[in-house]
């Protein structure tokens, strides 16, 4: 998925906090890499979600909702259909066809062929540009 960064902002020694822009919303999330993510920059990154980082909502939303972000009392939201589960609670979310998302949530194990909405703080979320070490 590509998103642009458009502000960054200071959370940890070796990361930072960007918002950013895409064709499927714009948010805030944790940037993996570097404190000093370029602005304006248009990257290829790969998701990660990670609930141990603060508390997070699953929801089921209606069909009609729009795949995609979206960000709900200062947290981010994230509106996907869940593409499969396997037998321990790790589901594939689709986004869109260039954006899938990996996540270990076993309250998703019945949920197959439903539209979720996960929403989580911007540490649980994080972006890691590829191409990067």
């Amino acid at each position: 998925m590509k998103l642009t960064v458009v502000a960054t902002l200071p959370f940890a020694e070796s990361e930072c906090l960007v918002r950013f822009e895409s064709r499927y919303g714009a948010g805030t999330v944790r940037w993996a890499r570097s404190r000093d993510a370029p602005l304006a920059e248009t990257y290829d990154v790969e998701w990660d979600f990670d609930p141990s980082k603060a508390s997070y909502r699953l929801e089921a939303a209606p069909t009609s909702s729009v795949l995609g972000f979206s960000t709900t009392d200062g947290d981010l939201a994230l509106c996907a259909d869940v593409e499969a589960v396997d037998d321990d609670g790790v589901a594939t979310l689709r986004v869109a066809v260039d954006f899938l998302m990996i996540v270990d949530l076993p309250a998703l194990v019945e949920k197959t062929g439903c539209r979720m909405l996960l929403r989580a703080p911007a540490e649980c979320f994080k972006v890691t540009p590829f191409g990067c070490p």
